[in-house]
């Protein structure tokens, strides 16, 4: 390697800082910038050292008589030096103390973002949740309310069904009473057995119970009253319900309002 002074240091190349630093024994870590410091500090340390050897030198040939202060010069020299190796030290020590600090720094951050986006992608997945969930309500919504439209209109069928021309009926009804009446006194008194009839809970044919029904009354010559008393006492469990439906108007002539509800 060529010969350089002091100032040409920042021009070498950092395989070539290392390699003098080496070679006078001193720490080859560092950036470029720390290397050219330490390198100068060392060559000033021994331009330093070399003027004070050549000033002891010329001491020397000076008289007995004078005061030899070489070695303590060359003591204030070294310690002057190793100070500022302790200096250089120290900083290369801070710089390093530094990254590692930066580096922890841009670690913690990474993980409370990651926190951040774990705790966010739940709360979105919570949400399309929740938002699913009020799509299928708004939808059961919806169907009930179509089917409270159709009970709506199916009770409203019902009421149509039941609605008799009251004048009619007690007509008809009158008429039958008196039929039965002299139908009564043209025949011959003569005691007839009572004929029981069963129970209707709904679970069977209406069609087949009230054929059953009609020839029982005929049998026991019920008028139209008897009809709608014994119908209404021989009704069980869901077929009961019925009679809550009969108006309070009709119960004169129930019969036919019960026979046509439970034919619905």
């Amino acid at each position: 390697m060529a010969d350089f002074d002091i100032e040409s240091v920042s021009g070498l190349r950092v395989i070539e800082l290392r390699e003098q630093l080496s070679n006078r024994g001193l720490p080859t870590i560092g950036l470029k910038e720390e290397l050219v410091k330490r390198l100068r500090d060392a060559m000033e340390s021994e331009r330093i050292k070399a003027v004070g050897e050549k000033e002891q030198a010329r001491e020397e040939r000076k008289s007995d008589s004078e005061i030899n202060l070489n070695p303590l010069l060359a003591a204030m020299m070294d310690m002057n030096s190793n100070l500022k190796e302790m200096k250089a030290g120290q900083r290369e020590q801070e710089g390093r103390l530094l990254e590692e600090m930066k580096k922890t720094q841009e670690e913690m951050k990474a993980n409370i973002v990651s926190v951040i986006n774990t705790k966010i992608d739940v709360i979105a997945d919570k949400v399309d949740k929740n938002e699913e969930r009020l799509g299928e309500i708004e939808k059961n919504i919806e169907k009930n309310e179509m089917r409270f439209g159709e009970i709506t209109l199916e009770i409203g069928k019902l009421k149509e069904a039941m609605k008799v021309d009251i004048s009619v009926e007690k007509s008809n009804f009158a008429k039958e009473n008196i039929r039965e009446q002299e139908i009564s006194q043209d025949k011959p008194n003569i005691a007839k057995p009572n004929i029981k009839i069963s129970t209707y809970d709904g679970k069977t044919s209406w069609q087949v119970y009230k054929t059953q029904f009609s020839i029982v009354a005929d049998g026991n010559d019920w008028d139209p009253v008897t009809k709608a008393r014994q119908l209404a006492a021989s009704l069980r469990a869901e077929a009961a319900d019925v009679l809550r439906t009969v108006p309070e108007e009709k119960h004169w002539f129930a019969y036919k309002s019960i026979s046509v509800i439970l034919m619905l």
